[in-house]
């Protein structure tokens, strides 16, 4: 959505020169942007919360397991309104606090969903389970590849090396 969105505000700008319907146009694509990271972590959410087997479950373990499942939704939606707040924020309001915030739990949720997946793999799932979450376990490695690189460019670029060699 948001990259027809992105083809709308290119086609508008060429034919046009009123600058707030691109504006409007470029909010909107950014939001669909935000709004993707956070759809994305839901989906990891609900593959990495569904055991292969339900295993029977003592009811301390259940509740247990329902905070832990909150608190990553919680993040989730974190994500979305912190990727949505830095995303449209005006150029002279500080970002940097903000998406170093969004960047770090990222990480956490991508380390949590590794793990919830990686639980299964190891209490003897069927091999259909294991193929099947190859891929996703993949998509969870790179996503986490992406923020931890995006963290590092942050900081580097504050370090003196980095700003002498610009």
């Amino acid at each position: 959505m948001a990259v027809t969105i992105d083809l709308f505000r290119i086609l508008y700008e060429v034919n046009s020169t009123q600058m707030n319907m691109v504006s409007g146009l470029f909010i909107a694509r950014e939001v669909c942007v935000a709004f993707s990271h956070g759809a994305r972590f839901l989906y990891f959410w609900d593959y990495a919360s569904r055991p292969p087997i339900p295993p029977p479950v003592p009811a301390r373990w259940s509740a247990i397991r329902m905070l832990v499942e909150g608190v990553l939704i919680a993040g989730a939606i974190a994500v979305t309104v912190l990727q949505v707040v830095w995303r449209i924020a005006p150029s002279g309001v500080r970002q940097r606090p903000i998406y170093m915030t969004d960047n770090i739990i990222q990480v956490v949720l991508n380390a949590a969903f590794m793990l919830m997946i990686a639980r299964h793999w190891f209490s003897s799932p069927p091999v259909w389970y294991i193929r099947r979450s190859v891929p996703i376990m993949f998509a969870i490695i790179m996503g986490m590849g992406v923020v931890i690189t995006d963290f590092f460019i942050c900081v580097l670029c504050l370090l003196r090396p980095a700003r002498f060699t610009r």
